[in-house]
């Protein structure tokens, strides 16, 4: 049950919508015995450097037209300006876990990259969930494909949907 939660379309109208220029907010909410305040407004425009901390209970989505990034409860997570291996979004993922997925079912997303401390995964306009854990990185593809490269060792693969791969700075294991 949530005890506060917002939700963009109920909220904009036309001129505010997002673009395929500009990320904003779509949608903020806490589950029961949790708290909104302190996530960014619906409508919220997404710039580089923004840094975005969930608290425990927290969930916040944003888009920009093409992709939707849900940002789970206790996760720290920077919008970079720093393009490392793509001209699309780059997030760096500090702490916690998000998702990144399509809004249009069928039709690819953006292209974007999201840093680890143990990995740079580059999502190729599909659905992949990541994690950033103290000892290791978890990627999980549902949709299209994802290139990772570890940190640590350099070594890069190819993530395919109903694969998990595991970075830690030994490697990357892919089940």
């Amino acid at each position: 049950m949530m005890i506060a939660s917002f939700s963009l379309a109920a909220c904009l109208d036309d001129a505010k919508r997002p673009d395929n220029n500009g990320w904003i907010v779509s949608e903020s909410f806490a589950v029961k015995g949790a708290t909104a305040v302190g996530l960014p407004e619906v409508g919220t425009g997404i710039s580089d450097g923004m840094r975005i901390a969930t608290a425990k209970g927290q969930f916040l989505y944003m888009q920009d037209g093409r992709s939707q990034v849900m940002i789970s409860a206790a996760t720290t997570v920077t919008i970079s300006d720093t393009k490392p291996a793509t001209d699309g979004p780059y997030f760096n993922l500090a702490s916690g876990s998000l998702a990144v997925k399509p809004i249009i079912y069928g039709k690819p997303g953006r292209t974007m990259a999201v840093n680890t401390p143990h990995v740079v995964v580059i999502i190729h306009g599909g659905a992949v969930s990541i994690s950033a854990l103290p000892d290791q990185s978890l990627i999980s593809v549902s949709e299209g494909v994802a290139t990772i490269a570890s940190v640590a060792t350099g070594g890069s693969k190819v993530v395919s949907p109903h694969e998990l791969a595991v970075v830690t700075r030994d490697g990357i294991q892919i089940k």
